[in-house]
Order: C-alpha cells, then structure tokens, then sequence
C-alpha cells in the first residue's frame, strides 16, 4: 500500500486497474482528482465539465453594476478555453465585449469582460439590468457559468434562490 503524501496543496491518490497490481501518484490540482471517476458521475449531459459555480455576494447584486468573477476560477475554467485574441482582448483595459446566452431564458445579451489589476476578472455593461433586474437575482442566491467553446459566449444559468 502506498503511504500517504505529505506534501502541501498535493492530493495522494492510487491508481486502479484490471491487473491486480497498483501505483501511487500524487496530483498537483485538486480538481484533477475528478479524472478518476466516470464522466457520467461528476457531469450533466453535454456539460464539458468547466463550469463556475457562485453564490451571489451584496456587490453583484447592488448599484455596483457587475459580477465579480476569481482569478482562480477564470484560470481553470475559461481562459484556457478561449482563443488568442479573447484571451488577450479581456486582459486588456478596454476589455472583451462578450455575449451570455441565459439558459433559463432563452436570451442573450451582451457585456464586457475585464480583468481588474487584482486579478479578479468582472463582468459589466449591462449585468445590472440584463441579469441582476430581469432575473430578480439577489445577495445569497447561487449561480453558474461556463465558456461555451462553439459558440464563443457564457453560458448562465441561475441555480436557485437563497434560502
């Protein structure tokens, strides 16, 4: 049996197959741990697997006027996914201008996506009235997003209301 790995932020893990023999490896991501299991256990029916699941703060809901969306989860979930040009346009300080298809809803609508000098990455131009009043989104209430490769948008979709 392998002995567990000490290392910080590292995740020990062994290896399964037919033969009975087995190895141990150590995985740098977290999230790569999910590659152990059947796609059908961890993802919906034609889910990629990248999306960004938030609970809505007091700042993307109120006057402010955008989401506020990590660095983390931009860097694992979006921005490999996007091309050249969109990555370094977002990055920039007149920003991406993106569409969001609301799946909910069946709409798309338009807004920029920049970074900000922390990190963070926003979405703005429109977040308030398009999604934050449209869809009575408020503080508490869960949502997601994922880049949608073929179609070069968001995707959103609100989970459900705050408890």
């Amino acid at each position: 049996m392998a002995q567990p790995d000490n290392r910080q932020g590292l995740i020990p893990f062994t290896l399964l197959s037919s033969s009975s023999s087995s190895s141990s490896s150590t995985l740098s991501r977290p999230s790569a741990v999910l590659d152990l299991f059947p796609v059908s256990a961890r993802m919906e029916e034609g889910d990629d697997g990248h999306w960004i699941t938030k609970r809505l703060s007091l700042s993307d809901v109120n006057t402010s006027s955008r989401l506020l969306l990590s660095k983390r989860d931009m860097q694992e979930s979006v921005l490999p996914l996007m091309d050249d040009e969109r990555y370094a346009a977002c990055q920039s300080k007149e920003g991406l201008r993106v569409k969001m298809w609301d799946l909910d809803a069946d709409s798309e609508h338009e807004l920029s996506l920049k970074k900000w000098k922390s990190g963070s990455f926003v979405l703005t131009s429109n977040w308030s009235m398009e999604f934050v009043r449209r869809r009575n989104l408020q503080e508490g209430d869960w949502i997601r997003l994922r880049w949608d490769t073929e179609n070069l948008r968001f995707i959103f979709q609100k989970l459900n209301v705050q408890s």
